[in-house]
């Protein structure tokens, strides 16, 4: 029996169809098992992330323990510096300053060192000027004074600190 080409077209067309259809299902199966497995192996490294995370977290904060110690230790040891400078200053002020001058401020910022105060005497404050232009923690003393009708002069002298 021969088949004529329109029957042998028509079966040979059906038995690649057959044969795709069966390639594309065992591709689909397989793939499937592909996706299903990584999909397991996401789930299990999800479990071991979040166990080392929580692992994590103690470590994290004794770290920021750490951190913050240190930062309060920076901060005593830089008011410690500062008070210490702040002594050599007043030591220094209180060295040099005649009897008879009279301070009303006293002001340390940016390394300028500020002092405000009165005296009746013009010639202490030329020797507090000269006292100061050879201190070993004061440098640059500048002066302003201005005098009142009673004689009283009240002066403002700006120094820099030497290092």
């Amino acid at each position: 029996m021969d088949a004529s080409p329109k029957t042998a077209f028509f079966t040979s067309l059906l038995y690649c169809a057959g044969i795709t259809l069966f390639i594309l299902l065992s591709l689909h199966v397989f793939l499937a098992a592909l996706v299903s497995l990584q999909h397991e192996k996401n789930i299990q490294y999800q479990l071991l992330i979040r166990e080392k995370t929580t692992n994590i977290l103690p470590y994290e904060k004794r770290q920021g323990k750490i951190v913050d110690s240190e930062a309060r230790l920076s901060f005593i040891a830089t008011l410690r510096r500062q008070n210490e400078e702040a002594a050599r200053i007043l030591k220094e002020l209180y060295r040099v300053m005649p009897n008879t001058i009279h301070l009303t401020l006293v002001q340390w910022q940016n390394r300028t060192v500020t002092v405000k105060g009165s005296t009746a005497f013009g010639l202490e404050l030329v020797a507090l000027m000269d006292t100061l232009k050879h201190s070993s923690v004061l440098a640059h003393p500048v002066i302003a004074v201005r005098v009142d009708e009673q004689g009283m002069r009240y002066f403002e002298i700006s120094m820099g600190l030497k290092p």
